[in-house]
């Protein structure tokens, strides 16, 4: 009869079920012999067990001597496989680490094994070394089935542990600690294991971000190039944290370099400068035989002529620059000529428009009537439909302008786009900006009485808000701004008086609006004197006081340019129906004025001065 040695108790119920039914067998008459008789074989039997033998002359001492040191035997056992099953797995992280740590250095020193390959062959390795490991354990449980039939055959040992309960290998949960990882059958070790593909995972992750910041910083860098800054392309790269370990960002720092190097250099005095005022963009109305349809004819230009303009320009090379970018003044106050670097086959030019106020006496004769900024945070224009509803969408020259560029970033230089040049009477960019629509002095004009009485929610700071917004998206957007005097004045012959009031309301009503500029573009392109150095002259002494540094005036001719300690000058040419019907000639380096000519616009185009 098998016997659990377990402790006392459960000793007294193994007695207690013997001596019951042989209580029973007394209760039916039998003798007392068949109770010793028991009691004989079951110490008979408990001397057999702990011998393992059957060996009558084994004491219990050696029999339970034996039994306890089966028991460490097995323990120990059990412990080196812990040890074996621990270090195993420390083995195969510490490989996947070193796969981590080899893909990101991989990626480091060369980029191109990166994500499509850094990363692929880490998550490659941890996969072939969890199907090692699985195929190990596949191995472990079939020689572990094969050892179970072995001992049903003849083992006594793990017969007699089965039978008795004793705990077999791997069912430690009465002798484990579960801390400790003990079971062979791999429940309790599994979460070790499968962690480390995760980690791997993760590892792949790290590097992916990591490829996926450089990529942007490249990309960064690629979009100043394309635009030809190539100084900025290579600082961003050379200071990025990564520039020390990653050759792709030292092989395109180079190739900047080199291209830099390649480039051509123009000078100010090499560069033209156009302009515009605002773009017709219904000729039916601009040309509808009133008596201001000769000045649109002369002075404007159309919709689809620009455009054609725009795109021919950029077919032949042209790129805009600032004037910023032609001479700036240095830390002690002298203008300075600077150096445009533009590849072989490109050409600098300036653009600029002029009069970007949207005047009332233009309403609804064609032409936009406000700048504003739409729901997707873009510069648009609106525009006054037939009906009266109001159509939002790109209809002059700054929208057409931002949209060309979108498409075609390499027609901007640095990403610089034109010059915006303003009045301030009718206020800026179509808000009605001005203190005296507020003021409503004695002399104010009869267009704007009639405009704020169609407004009679006219609030001053409002149209304020709305013009600094745009100004400011504009100038985020590459823009640059200029005086054009306040009251539109003739800079060559109004008085020395009227040039100073006329200087402080721009000063008052638009510079706070457009964050102030030292640009003056004037109107009628009449300059303060007739070409010669400003040296001596009260008005320019008087407009460099007041911050001046720039000063552009008309001139047919394709490149006019002053740099002097004290300004910069510059004359610009007008592209508009005038010049592209009387003087095609002179235009024949930018576009074919032939090819461009809207039909609608009325031929003759008027003279000038009625001549």
């Amino acid at each position: 009869m098998a016997e659990n040695k377990t402790g006392q108790g459960e000793e007294k119920d193994v007695l207690t079920e013997i001596h019951d039914p042989i209580k029973q067998e007394a209760d039916r008459g039998e003798t007392g012999e068949s109770f010793d008789k028991e009691i004989q074989d079951l110490s008979t039997d408990r001397r057999n067990f702990w011998t393992d033998s059957g060996n009558e002359e084994s004491s219990d001492e050696e029999g339970e001597a034996a039994f306890y040191e089966a028991r460490r035997k097995e323990r120990h056992e059990r412990a080196v496989q812990r040890r074996r099953k621990r270090n195993r797995n420390r083995f195969i992280a510490a490989i996947l680490t070193a796969l981590i740590v080899l893909g990101g250095a991989g990626y480091f020193l060369d980029d191109r094994i990166g994500i499509s390959q850094g990363a692929e062959t880490l998550v490659a390795k941890a996969r072939e070394l969890w199907a090692a490991r699985e195929e190990a354990r596949e191995k472990k449980k079939a020689e572990e089935q094969e050892n179970t039939v072995a001992k049903s055959d003849g083992s006594a040992e793990g017969d007699a542990s089965a039978e008795n309960g004793i705990p077999a290998e791997g069912d430690d949960s009465t002798e484990t600690d579960p801390a400790q990882n003990g079971s062979e059958s791999g429940t309790a070790s599994e979460p070790e294991v499968q962690i480390i593909p995760q980690a791997a995972a993760a590892g792949a992750g790290v590097i992916a971000a990591q490829s996926n910041r450089e990529n942007t910083v490249l990309m960064q860098a690629e979009n100043y190039v394309v635009q030809y800054d190539y100084d900025s392309a290579i600082n961003l790269l050379q200071n990025d944290a990564a520039y020390a370990r990653s050759t792709q960002m030292q092989q395109a720092a180079a190739q900047y370099q080199q291209t830099k190097d390649s480039c051509v250099s123009w000078s100010p005095e090499q560069v033209t400068h156009v302009f515009y005022h605002s773009l017709i963009v219904d000729t039916s109305k601009a040309f509808d035989g009133d008596y201001k349809e000769a000045g649109y004819n002369q002075m404007m230009t159309t919709l689809n002529e620009f455009n054609q303009i725009t795109q021919t320009m950029y077919d032949r090379g042209y790129v805009m620059v600032n004037l910023y970018d032609l001479a700036k003044v240095n830390e002690n106050g002298v203008m300075t000529a600077q150096e445009i670097l533009l590849p072989e086959g490109k050409t600098p030019f300036v653009l600029s428009q002029d009069d970007v106020c949207y005047y009332h006496c233009q309403d609804g004769d064609g032409f936009a009537t406000k700048l504003v900024i739409d729901a997707e945070g873009k510069i648009r224009n609106e525009y006054v439909e037939d009906d009266g509803s109001v159509s939002v969408g790109d209809y002059d020259v700054v929208p057409l302008i931002d949209r060309f560029v979108e498409a075609h970033p390499d027609f901007s230089y640095h990403g610089t786009k034109g010059i915006v040049a303003l009045t301030g009477y009718n206020g800026i960019l179509g808000y009605r900006t001005d203190i005296s629509y507020q003021t409503r002095p004695d002399d104010l004009y009869a267009d704007k009485l009639a405009w704020l009485e169609a407004h009679p929610d006219f609030d001053l700071e409002t149209e304020r808000a709305g013009a600094k917004t745009v100004a400011d998206a504009m100038k985020a957007e590459g823009w640059t701004f200029a005086s054009h005097t306040w009251g539109h004045k003739n800079m060559s012959d109004v008085s020395m008086e009227r040039l100073i009031t006329d200087t402080q309301n721009f000063k008052e009503n638009v510079d706070p609006l457009i964050g102030g500029t030292d640009i003056i573009i004037f109107a009628f392109g009449a300059d303060i004197n007739k070409g010669q150095d400003y040296t001596g002259e009260e008005k320019f002494d008087y407009l460099k006081s007041q911050g001046y540094n720039y000063y552009c005036n008309v001139d047919s001719n394709q490149y006019f340019v002053q740099i002097r300690d004290s300004y910069f000058r510059m004359g610009r040419r007008n592209l508009d129906g005038y010049r592209m019907y009387y003087n095609p000639d002179l235009l024949t380096d930018l576009f074919d004025a032939s090819a461009v000519f809207d039909p609608a616009r009325p031929t003759p185009v008027p003279p000038m001065n009625g001549g």
